[in-house]
């Protein structure tokens, strides 16, 4: 992906270089969890319109499905990931700044596990060269 790419370049390291580590150097959140936010907030959208709109008619099918590979089934496990499966099953709206800190809550207890942590460290704001850089951050 560009950003990993752009990490990569700015901070001098090989292409090897963990990307959960360089995401966690500049404080970034990970790609997934914004496309997550922004299907949640487009669950959001679809759950607002018209009855009578042909997209939210074909949500509801997609959602009758009960296929795994349907984007309503993608959408169930997330709210499952954050222990919010009742918005799901009743239709509901979603707080999307509640499920992003729930979200968010969760990838960093899974990457405290791998003790990664994420805050953005004094010598990326500060140093402009890249081979002053390159050598902190190897």
């Amino acid at each position: 992906m560009v950003q990993n790419r752009a990490l990569h370049y700015y901070l001098g390291v090989h292409r090897f270089a963990p990307l959960p580590a360089l995401h966690g150097e500049f404080g970034y959140s990970l790609p997934h969890h914004r496309h997550c936010v922004n299907a949640v907030r487009y669950w959001n959208r679809l759950l607002s319109m018209d009855y009578n709109r042909i997209t939210k008619i074909v949500f509801f099918w997609d959602m009758n499905q009960h296929n795994s590979s349907r984007w309503t089934s993608q959408i169930k496990s997330l709210f499952v990931s954050v222990n919010a499966i009742y918005i799901y099953n009743h239709l509901l709206l979603c707080d999307v700044d509640q499920f992003e800190n729930k979200l968010l809550c969760n990838i960093e207890n899974d990457l405290m596990l791998n003790k990664i942590n994420f805050q953005i460290f004094a010598y990326i704001k500060t140093l402009n060269k890249i081979t002053i850089r390159k050598t902190i951050s190897q």
